[in-house]
């Protein structure tokens, strides 16, 4: 039986589902750091868990939170999306600038550098002969 579940920081988007809130035998939780919106299930065992199990959720509400949520059913909207996370921003560029310096470095090598190009060349030779064979 499950008991435990944690989720935290898996990119999480939506609002929390009422399958998960029927759960009446998890003794721990955790969905802290996603980008969950809406209210707090305040049924079954969402009752027990601390305010620690959903920061990081700007857009949810509700208890063991401090901000409640509108009565207007604001809640249930999602907030409203805006370009990606700046952290996957970077991720990419630092990513692209990695394989262009790599690149670089593999292309320089085998241009410039003598040992290397003889011994590339030499294999490249025996690879092309091996394959012309056949």
């Amino acid at each position: 039986m499950l008991e435990s579940l944690d989720l935290s920081t898996n990119h999480l988007s939506g609002e929390i589902p009422s399958e998960l809130a029927s759960l009446t035998f998890l003794a721990a939780l955790n969905l802290s750091f996603n980008k969950l919106f809406g209210k707090i299930p305040s049924t079954n065992q969402f009752q027990t868990f601390s305010a620690d199990s959903f920061e990081g959720n700007s857009g949810l509400c509700g208890l063991p939170l401090n901000n409640s949520c509108q009565s207007n059913g604001s809640e249930s909207l999602p907030p409203p999306t805006s370009l990606p996370d700046s952290d996957d921003e970077w991720k990419f560029i630092f990513a692209a600038v990695g394989y262009v310096v790599g690149a670089a470095n593999t292309i320089s090598l085998l241009w410039f550098y003598e040992p290397v190009k003889k011994w590339f060349d030499k294999h490249m030779e025996k690879c092309l002969l091996w394959f012309s064979r056949k």
